[in-house]
């Protein structure tokens, strides 16, 4: 089992998808943003390399979750997973990630 690190660009990311969502319902924006990270975390940890390689000059993985993509690095020897982003798959059509 990883220990899953959350960096500041993916809290940012949850931070907007929730204002977003709480513009409808605060109560859903709430219990999403808790199910995103629950299952992120709970994957991630388990089995770090299941994940599909996204970047792999940089090591970066994508774990999907409904509409969102989780993308991290896994670093320490193995032993940790740095999420760096969190983004709507919406947002990803015709672009590619950069800065990563």
């Amino acid at each position: 089992m990883v220990e899953v690190h959350i960096s500041r660009k993916a809290r940012k990311d949850l931070d907007i998808f929730k204002e977003y969502i709480a513009q409808d319902n605060l109560q859903r924006a709430e219990s999403f943003s808790v199910e995103l990270l629950t299952s992120s975390i709970n994957i991630i940890s388990e089995f770090p390399l299941f994940c599909p390689i996204y970047n792999e000059p940089k090591g970066i993985r994508r774990y999907a979750f409904k509409r969102y993509n989780i993308y991290y690095r896994l670093s320490g020897n193995g032993k940790r997973a740095n999420i760096l982003h969190i983004l709507n798959s919406a947002l990803l059509k015709n672009m590619t990630l950069k800065g990563l």
